[in-house]
C-alpha cells in the first residue's frame, strides 16, 4: 500500500513539474514524459474530435507478451485507447531476436504491408 501512495504522489509531482527539466532519476523521469506524452495526445485528440488509437502486435515468447502488456498500459495511460486494427493511429511490433520464428512472422507481416508502411522505429 506504501509502494502505491509513493506512485500516486510521484504522478503528481510529475504533473506540476511537467514545464520543467525531466528528472534525472527513475521512475519520476518516466512519469515525467508519460504526462507530457499525455498533454500531447489530449491536444491531438480534441484537434481530430476523437480518441487516438493503437495497436500492439506481438511476435515472440511470452517475456514479449509481458513486455506488450506492459507497453500497452503505458499507452493506455497517456491516453491511447486499444483496438486490434493495425489501422490505428500508432502500431507497435513487438518482436524476439533470439529466437527465428517470431523474426519469419514479422517479416511475413512485414512484407504484406508494401507501400503503407509508416516510419519505423527499431
Amino acid at each position: 500500500m506504501e509502494e502505491s501512495r509513493d506512485t500516486i504522489d510521484n504522478i503528481k509531482n510529475a504533473e506540476t513539474a511537467v514545464n520543467q527539466a525531466p528528472p534525472a532519476a527513475e521512475p519520476e523521469r518516466q512519469q515525467y514524459f508519460m504526462e507530457r506524452a499525455k498533454g500531447q495526445l489530449a491536444q491531438l485528440s480534441r484537434r481530430l474530435g476523437r480518441p487516438l488509437t493503437c495497436c500492439i502486435n506481438t511476435f515472440g515468447c511470452q517475456m514479449n507478451a509481458r513486455d506488450s502488456e506492459k507497453l500497452l498500459g503505458i499507452l493506455e495511460t497517456i491516453g491511447y485507447k486499444a483496438v486490434e486494427s493495425e489501422k490505428a493511429d500508432f502500431v507497435l511490433y513487438n518482436t524476439c531476436t533470439v529466437r527465428e520464428m517470431p523474426i519469419f512472422g514479422f517479416t511475413a507481416a512485414w512484407d504484406s504491408w508494401g507501400p503503407i508502411r509508416r516510419h519505423i522505429l527499431t
